[in-house]
């Protein structure tokens, strides 16, 4: 019994000395207090939690559980910096599995990718890191943009997890955010194949087809689905369905029916998107996105007006607008005739896109628009230079390369340097014989040069092998009006439709017809002195011709005319003449009969033999216009003029003609060669010189008018033209000036031989593309029966149809 309670009394004793050591060591190690944070967390008060254990482990550093819990409380209450600082790189290798994962939520959380991928690296190492801990790392790539990384360790889960459906998901929202859509595109169908009910997937796989440029397909996948789209999916669906016509007008046929029908489906679509999104409330950017394409589709409709209306909203918004719009708006302020605006835009997007042809190509062409011919030249060089550098097997390259050469031949066209502009495109056609763009310029050129046979020919090459193409039926239309015939331009521009008139070589073409299809009415009247003006003798003398508008399948036109002859005081002489007649016009053909008052009557016919050779005949007979003193004595005259002309080009004129008047006192006959060379010409300005020789005989010297025996002259004239004004809205009304200086000699018989002279000065005024004036104002001095008179002529002229 002793013995029992000995053993008692030590069992006692150890209880309480252990009871003693226990609270010693709770009070040391502060394991009250760590229960209370504990409890604290678990009441959600995870702040009051962390100042506890803060304490804690600041008071027993060497107890790693205290900072372990520190940084678990820390990170699950939102204070991830206090959390990642908590633990060292050391310190992380003892962590418990808990802890670690605090420690990777927070690096997460913090956008630190070198610590969070450290951290993953623990765990998978030491435990196996979760499914959900792969995927935050997935996420954490994909916020900062490290697509690579995404790709590579969400194929890793994916592996490690193959039924996993979570990981599936991601992987293929990676794969769509990667550009990857096609992959994206199977792996959304292998979600919805694996879990039929996901109802993600069906609207995953409509917006991926949208993506992938099938608008419809994706609204067709999406249709009789029970999907609920965004509204900005549902207005991206729509948009999308608007740029895909965009995209499929450029393969419409280039006929009236079928010409714009995807620009109109795409600005129907467009603008129904961009009303809906404006109701809707939708993002400043889908706005934007909804607007900068309706730019694009009105303008591919040539609707430009709306276009900048839509371009200046998106300006005043704020919007960022990509190059491709920009592009289409500088266009259609280009066709709007604002040139300053267009070029501002082309020229900063060079800057921005210097590889951009389109560019390039735009700006060129706006600076010509402002006729800054130096620097689209300058511009132009720098343009071929740059693509003579490029891969000339890329079909898109040559092409490129192919049209910045022929910009090149057609800038200097429009400064009428044609054959400069002429070598240019037949070197381009001996490089790139296919090219039906060089051999169609080719045909544009020989027109604008007079030379509608040629043009002709070169447009049914092309015609050929493009039976359709517009330009080049227009072309080859216009070609045969050149030559007298209408009928086939009356026939294309009669086929189009409102669209097709809406075209600029349409609207050019309709022009011409309309102007053809007027009356048309020409004056011309001459003051001044004449061949008395030794005496002081002045004449004047006006011609007003009046034609019909064409009838008769398009070949005649009538004609009123109207001449006056007034002198004074040497020859006092009022006469006037009215006749009538009609003109018959045919291809290479044009003949005019006409009869008068007095008997009289005049056979005129003219005939084109070829892009060269021309030659007129014309009969009159009592002759209307003739010398005062012969018409005061009242001698009559027959006339019969030939001429022959062979015109090389624009630069190269060679002139011959006889003249025989029959006077009822004295036979003239005349004769006379000349020659014109052009010297210089520019868009604004034209030097040229020209050399005359010319001769008459006459039957009967002693008549009552200027009758030399015999007479001949040589004679050189230099003059320059230059446009001081342009409308550059139209390009239909402009100024030119004309100065010239005559010099030579004349011989006539019995008399030395004497000099001659004028200088002169006129102005020719377009007021429209259907009225244009002219006058010319001219001192000549020039030798009668040896005697040398100075005097002034005027001219005064008018054409006009109405």
């Amino acid at each position: 019994m002793k013995l029992t309670r000995e053993v008692l009394l030590k069992k006692h004793l150890i209880s309480w000395i252990l009871l003693l050591i226990c609270q010693t060591a709770s009070a040391v190690s502060g394991e009250d207090d760590y229960r209370q944070a504990l409890s604290l967390n678990e009441q959600g008060r995870g702040k009051e939690a962390l100042l506890i254990l803060a304490e804690l482990k600041n008071r027993f550093p060497e107890i790693l559980r205290y900072q372990f819990d520190y940084a678990a409380v820390a990170s699950s209450s939102g204070e991830h910096t206090a959390a990642l600082g908590s633990v060292d790189a050391r310190t992380e290798k003892e962590a418990p599995h808990y802890a670690l994962e605090a420690l990777f939520r927070s690096a997460v959380a913090l956008a630190d990718m070198p610590r969070a991928e450290r951290l993953y690296g623990l765990l998978d190492d030491r435990f196996g890191a979760a499914a959900e801990s792969g995927m935050g790392l997935v996420h954490l790539y994909l916020r900062l943009g490290h697509y690579p990384r995404a790709l590579m360790l969400s194929a890793e889960l994916l592996d490690r997890y193959p039924g996993h459906m979570g990981i599936l998901d991601l992987r293929a929202y990676v794969l769509r955010h990667s550009g990857l859509l096609g992959e994206a595109l199977l792996a959304y169908q292998e979600i919805q194949r694996l879990f039929p009910d996901n109802r993600d997937a069906p609207k995953a796989i409509g917006m991926i087809l949208a993506d992938l440029g099938s608008p419809q397909l994706a609204k067709s996948s999406l249709e009789g689905k029970d999907i609920r789209l965004a509204s900005d999916e549902y207005l991206r669906l729509l948009k999308d369905q608007g740029v895909q016509r965009i995209r499929w007008s450029a393969g419409d046929p280039d006929v009236p029916s079928l010409r714009f029908r995807n620009a109109d489906d795409a600005i129907a679509i467009l603008r129904a998107a961009r009303d809906e999104a404006i109701t809707r409330a939708a993002s400043h950017e889908m706005i934007g996105n909804i607007r900068g394409n309706l730019v694009l589709a009105y303008q591919l409709r040539q609707y430009c007006s709306e276009a900048i209306q839509e371009y200046e909203r998106l300006v005043a918004d704020g919007h960022e607008i990509p190059s491709e719009i920009r592009r289409a708006a500088a266009s259609c302020y280009s066709s709007t005739g604002r040139y300053a605006e267009a070029e501002r835009m082309f020229h900063q997007l060079v800057e921005e896109t210097p590889d951009s042809y389109e560019s390039w190509s735009g700006w060129i062409y706006a600076l010509a628009d402002l006729e800054r011919f130096d620097e689209a030249e300058k511009a132009c060089r720098e343009l071929v230079a740059m693509l003579a550098r490029t891969d000339h097997g890329i079909p898109a390259k040559a092409a490129d390369y192919t049209s910045a050469r022929l910009t090149q031949a057609m800038l200097a066209a429009y400064r009428n340097r044609y054959a400069e502009a002429q070598l240019r495109l037949d070197s381009l056609q001996a490089d790139a014989p296919a090219s039906l763009d060089t051999t169609e310029a080719i045909g544009i050129l020989a027109a604008w040069r007079g030379q509608p046979r040629r043009a002709e020919e070169q447009f049914r090459i092309v015609l050929g092998e493009q039976p359709g193409r517009l330009e080049s039926r227009l072309g080859l239309a216009n070609a045969h009006l050149d030559q007298g015939d209408a009928t086939l331009l009356r026939q294309i521009v009669g086929e189009q439709d409102d669209d097709g008139l809406a075209r600029r070589s349409v609207r050019e073409s309709r022009r011409r017809l309309e102007l053809r299809d007027s009356y048309y009415i020409v004056g011309d009247a001459t003051f001044g002195n004449d061949q008395d003006s030794v005496a002081g003798n002045r004449t004047r003398e006006f011609d007003l011709k009046a034609y019909s508008k064409p009838f008769g399948d398009d070949h005649w036109r009538a004609f009123g005319r109207y001449r006056d002859l007034w002198s004074n005081p040497v020859a006092s002489v009022t006469a006037s003449n009215a006749s009538a007649g009609l003109r018959y016009m045919a291809v290479d053909w044009t003949t005019e009969v006409e009869a008068g008052s007095n008997g009289y009557g005049r056979l005129e016919t003219s005939h084109s033999l070829s892009d060269h050779w021309t030659t007129n005949l014309a009969i009159e007979k009592n002759t209307f216009f003739r010398q005062a003193r012969a018409v005061e004595s009242g001698i009559t005259a027959d006339r019969v003029d030939w001429s022959l002309r062979w015109r090389q080009d624009e630069n190269l004129d060679v002139g011959g003609g006889y003249r025989l008047t029959d006077f009822d006192d004295n036979r003239r006959s005349e004769a006379y060669l000349s020659l014109s060379k052009g010297l210089y010409a520019d868009f604004d300005r034209r030097l040229s010189a020209a050399i005359r020789i010319g001769g008459q005989r006459n039957s009967n010297p002693e008549v009552a008018y200027f009758s030399p025996e015999r007479q001949a002259e040589i004679s050189g004239t230099v003059a320059f033209e230059f446009r001081s004004w342009q409308d550059m809205a139209t390009r239909k009304s402009s100024l030119w000036h004309r100065v010239w200086v005559t010099g030579g000699e004349v011989w006539q018989t019995g008399f030395s031989a004497h000099p001659m002279s004028s200088i002169g000065y006129g102005q020719d005024i377009a007021l429209t593309d259907a009225f244009r004036l002219r006058w010319s104002i001219a001192r000549t001095r020039y030798p009668f029966d040896g005697e040398n008179a100075s005097y002034y002529t005027g001219t005064i002229g008018f054409e006009g149809y109405f």
